[in-house]
């Protein structure tokens, strides 16, 4: 199980104009929230959270945040993230707290994989959904998943049902 390191600090002030002016001196707001525990006020730099997120699983990394001022690290994930709307820079992080006992609920993307019989005799791919929620460990959350497509003719259906998921993984219904 890989885990990214992130620090933060604690953020006393709180609003809309306290969290302008923590995003001028280069960092960023986030919360921690979940397990049972009061949420945290935080702080951080945006470039540690890229460095500290896997590549691959993105918002899926467990985290270690060591918040200045505790001596217990956090195990949190990512659980929202705002962006500007015009240059597309991360503007508040939202945290979860995770057991890594516990199942959590993540987001993983679908892979198509083969060409389609009935694509093959004129038809047309069309792909609903390119994610799927899945229910499982911290541990094993999947990068992405494959979906092979190769037997499916005119007018058939791939479904969640049909997935082949790894072991101790299980399709779940969306996170709120």
């Amino acid at each position: 199980m890989e885990v990214g390191t992130l620090n933060a600090k604690i953020r006393d002030n709180v609003g809309t104009g306290n969290a302008k002016k923590t995003r001028r001196t280069g960092a960023i707001p986030a919360i921690c929230y979940g397990g049972g525990k009061d949420p945290l006020q935080l702080q951080l730099v945006v470039g540690e959270l890229t460095k500290a997120l896997d590549p691959k699983k993105g918002r899926n990394t467990l985290l270690r945040l060591n918040v200045e001022g505790s001596k217990d690290a956090l195990t949190v994930m990512v659980k929202d993230a705002q962006r500007d709307p015009v240059r597309g820079e991360v503007i508040h992080v939202d945290f979860m707290r995770v057991d890594v006992t516990k199942a959590v609920r993540a987001t993983v993307p679908m892979h198509l994989v083969g060409k389609a019989e009935g694509v093959k005799n004129g038809g047309q791919m069309h792909q609903v959904y390119r994610t799927v929620d899945l229910l499982c460990l911290p541990a094993v959350i999947p990068t992405h998943i494959d979906v092979d497509v190769t037997a499916l003719g005119i007018g058939q259906a791939f479904h969640v049902s049909d997935l082949k998921l790894p072991e101790g993984v299980k399709a779940g219904m969306p996170a709120t």
